[in-house]
């Protein structure tokens, strides 16, 4: 695959080394969704690139006429799966999307590859975008189960903790906003 120096990998090294490649095909409800792709407890060192090509006809190889969607090398949070690596990106309907995974400097081994699907507002890095609140608007937003393709999904993705608190996080939606001059909240 093509090297990589807008991802900003670590230590110059700009190419995904020893990499398998993934194809996937979104459906025309794909836009309502966020993917997480994370090689969290592969035994080495990991690094990941995912490209689009719109409809199925661009999804051959090779991935030079394909849009770069996101890349990672390291998700560096301290956690066991500090040298793993984690995507995250909007889906877009009708879509393929070609995943590549390989190592850093050569790096190679056993992997694990999980995906996760999010609904917009199941958390933090895809919350629902409210806009500005200003003193002369009114805004009143409440979660809710939503009707995707004639399937009832219900927002929020519940974890054991949030990070703020020792209570349990449960099932939430996440929202963000910004307050304009002279707003009242």
């Amino acid at each position: 695959g093509p090297p990589q120096p807008t991802c900003e990998f670590c230590c110059g090294d700009d190419q995904i080394h020893k990499d398998v490649w993934i194809t996937l095909l979104t459906n025309e409800f794909a836009g309502n969704y966020w993917e997480e792709l994370t090689t969290c407890g592969s035994p080495f060192d990991t690094k990941i690139a995912v490209y689009r090509s719109t409809g199925f006809d661009g999804c051959l190889c090779p991935v030079s006429d394909q849009v770069l969607v996101a890349c990672n090398d390291d998700i560096g949070d301290g956690s066991a799966c500090t040298l793993n690596s984690r995507v995250r990106f909007q889906l877009q309907n009708l879509t393929c999307y070609k995943v590549r995974i390989g190592g850093y400097n050569g790096a190679s081994g056993p992997g694990i590859l999980s995906s996760h699907a999010y609904v917009p507002g199941d958390e933090c890095f895809n919350a629902i975008d409210l806009g500005t609140v200003t003193g002369g608007t009114s805004l009143t937003v409440s979660g809710a189960t939503d009707n995707i393709g004639g399937l009832a999904w219900t927002p929020g993705v519940g974890v054991t903790q949030a990070p703020c608190t020792s209570f349990n996080d449960g099932v939430d939606v996440w929202y963000k906003f910004q307050i304009g001059c002279g707003g009242t909240m």
